[in-house]
């Protein structure tokens, strides 16, 4: 099986152009709205290569989402990349310290987002 990656944020939009691009690169994509529904499908057994999250969610936000994997879990040491604001910095350092392992800046380019992925896990098939 595939390199499977799953994809946290509270817009559609946003999730199909991540699983568009994902997938058409070959890694396998599970999607969940917020930061609480992706904490369900991790407790369920989901245990991603590596997760991609937006940083401003209802609910759980990205940097409580990254806080909570890390805290437990069989998913603690799984990448997790933030997607974040060019204007905030300091949410920057707070994702660092609350265990981030990268973060890329909305809008994104898709091969940039690849890029940063393959870093982390490497080629779909491999």
């Amino acid at each position: 099986m595939g390199k499977r990656i799953l994809v946290v944020d509270d817009a559609p939009s946003i999730r199909m152009l991540v699983r568009f691009s994902l997938t058409r690169a070959g890694y396998g994509v599970d999607e969940a709205e917020d930061g609480e529904q992706a904490l369900i499908l991790l407790e369920q057994g989901l245990c991603p290569d590596l997760v991609v999250t937006d940083l401003h969610m209802p609910g759980c936000s990205g940097i409580e989402l990254v806080r909570r994997i890390r805290a437990k879990g069989a998913c603690r040491f799984v990448p997790v990349i933030i997607f974040t604001n060019p204007l905030e910095p300091e949410k920057r350092r707070e994702a660092r310290e609350a265990g981030a392992s990268a973060w890329i800046e909305k809008p994104f380019k898709p091969d940039a987002l690849q890029q940063l992925i393959r870093r982390f896990i490497g080629l779909p098939g491999a």
